[in-house]
């Protein structure tokens, strides 16, 4: 073996150099007895301040360099030096002790003495912490948190503080927002508005716009600071409070109120008294009053009958028999006798009903309508021509200036007059006629439209017989037979009787044609030519050279 006893007095050596360093001790690593740090020819030593020495031995490591120094005995210890413009040293002897020192500015430590103690600082914050206890705060702006796991936690910080002694006391609070429990009382504070209460039994609250006060279940209080209005419940006794008026009620029996609109009171069931607007009501179940002078109310009652007048109008019952009311301004007067009939009367109109069978509402020179149910009824304007009578069960005339008009509902619809007339008996025969159209169907096989503007008609007696007029001509079929003629004097004309044969005449283009099953044989002759149909196949017989036009004559 290469490295024996001595090589390894030499690494023990190496290792504990960097930690007397450390506790203060004189010297690094050049400073060393060089009898210490010989090793055996097969491991190389160079100047650790120019290259680097790595010393890697089982558990022992050792690394010394021109940035960083490292030691570690494995599992036991741990040693680092880094070297620069920001050295540190680390320091473990596990699981004891860790040591810590460091940073740019020099200002990072830490030391552990574990279990027992631990302590960090960075800058201006600082933790420390004796288990279950801990304590950190920051120097710049007096802000610090401490504990005593898990009975005490606490915070004072610019954005938040809290207290909290589990189960005693919880205290959070921010700039906007404090909230405070201390079992079974509780405080809520969030801008404006603050609650506090002891559940179930006390609550209170407030902000800008309203507030409440309850003391399960005695009392019970609740304010409104902008409508002016505040309810208080204690037991059976409720006050409220709406802007200048009050009330006052003890249930369930007495209610009693006060305020510029005068003050009322009840008292159940018995009476109902209040003195609204500077009038007097009063309400009992056997009697009721009610008079106004300003508002020109008054009125009053008992038992089954009662009498009530407002101004011009007057209403008066004898419950449930009679009912009568009327306007003194209108001169109306309408009577309801149950079950005799209904009766007004105004200087306009006329209107009654006797037994629900007859009925006659007559508004004077402009309609009257009379019915007896269910068997007849008429109705007329009385300032022109215009009436409309019904017979039962379904019989309707009406006549209506120029017009008339007879129905038998739902079989049969007349209708006379100058500019549109109907004959309906349904659903055989319908006829429409206008000024300019006339509609008739026997249905469902004779079918005839006619347009006497356009001067057109349509005739069909389905599926035989169509027969279509226009301005052109007339077009006729009879089941399989088409026949075409026009209308001026011309003579053009066409038939065929499909598929037998056709033929056919064209005064415009001076034509004349005939032909057998389509084509089988035909003959077409134009003045351009004259044309053979062979077994549907066209063969020019003929060219007609058309006449030359004369030339102007010579001078």
């Amino acid at each position: 073996m290469s490295i024996r006893i001595p090589a390894l007095l030499v690494c023990a050596a190496v290792l504990l150099a960097p930690v007397r360093a450390a506790a203060g001790g004189a010297g690094d690593i050049t400073s060393t007895d060089p009898s210490l740090t010989a090793v055996p020819e097969s491991v190389a030593i160079e100047d650790a301040y120019e290259k680097k020495l790595v010393l890697p031995l089982g558990p022992l490591f050792i690394e010394r360099g021109p940035t960083v120094d490292r030691s570690i005995f494995f599992p036991l210890l741990f040693h680092q030096k880094k070297k620069g413009s920001s050295p540190s040293t680390f320091l473990g002897i596990a699981p004891i002790y860790w040591y810590y020192r460091g940073a740019e500015d020099g200002g990072t430590r830490a030391d552990v003495v574990f279990p027992f103690w631990w302590y960090f600082a960075k800058g201006d914050r600082q933790s420390a912490v004796v288990p279950p206890f801990y304590y950190e705060k920051w120097q710049g702006d007096g802000a610090f948190r401490t504990g005593l796991a898990p009975l005490f936690f606490a915070q004072r910080t610019p954005k938040l503080d809290y207290t909290v002694v589990p189960p005693l006391v919880w205290h959070f609070e921010t700039p906007k927002h404090k909230f405070v429990l201390v079992p079974p009382f509780f405080y809520n504070r969030k801008g404006t508005d603050v609650d506090m209460g002891v559940p179930p039994l006390f609550f209170n609250g407030w902000n800008d716009k309203k507030g409440h006060f309850v003391l399960f279940p005695l009392v019970w209080h609740f304010e409104n600071y902008v409508r002016e209005r505040s309810d208080t419940v204690v037991g059976p006794v409720w006050f409220g409070r709406r802007g200048d008026s009050w009330s006052f009620f003890l249930a369930p029996l007495i209610f009693f109120r006060g305020g510029k609109k005068g003050p009322g009171l009840d008292i159940f069931p018995l009476v109902h008294w209040d003195t609204l607007d500077g009038g007097s009501r009063v309400v009992t179940p056997l009697a009721w009053y009610w008079a106004n002078e300003k508002a020109k109310v008054k009125g009053g009652g008992g038992l089954l009958y009662h009498r009530y007048r407002r101004d011009d109008f007057l209403f008066q019952t004898f419950a449930p028999l009679y009912f009568g009311w009327q306007h003194d301004n209108m001169m109306e007067k309408s009577h309801l006798i149950v079950p005799v009939g209904y009766f007004n009367s105004s200087p306009i109109e006329r209107n009654m009903t006797i037994l629900g069978l007859f009925w006659d509402f007559h508004r004077y020179d402009e309609h009257r309508t009379t019915v007896f149910l269910p068997l007849f009824a008429h109705s007329k304007d009385l300032y022109r021509e215009n009436h409309t009578t019904w017979v039962f069960p379904t019989f309707q005339y009406t006549r209506k200036e120029k017009e008339w008009q007879f129905n038998m509902h739902p079989l049969a619809y007349f209708k006379g007059g100058a500019s549109k007339t109907h004959q309906v008996i349904f659903p055989l025969w319908w006829r429409f006629t206008t000024p300019k159209k006339i509609h008739q169907v026997a249905f469902p096989l004779w079918w005839d439209f006619q347009n006497l503007g356009k001067q057109t008609r349509g005739t069909s007696f389905f599926p035989l017989f169509w027969r279509f007029e226009k301005t052109g001509g007339d077009h006729t079929v009879v089941l399989n037979s088409y026949h075409f003629k026009s209308s001026d004097d011309k003579k053009t004309y066409r038939y065929v009787f499909f598929p037998l044969f056709g033929f056919g005449k064209d005064e415009d283009k001076q034509e004349k044609y005939w032909k057998v099953l389509l084509g089988l044989v035909g003959w077409r002759s134009n003045k351009f030519k004259d044309t053979l149909y062979l077994l549907w196949l066209p063969l020019k017989v003929k060219d007609h050279a058309p006449t030359p036009e004369p030339g102007p004559e010579a001078g």
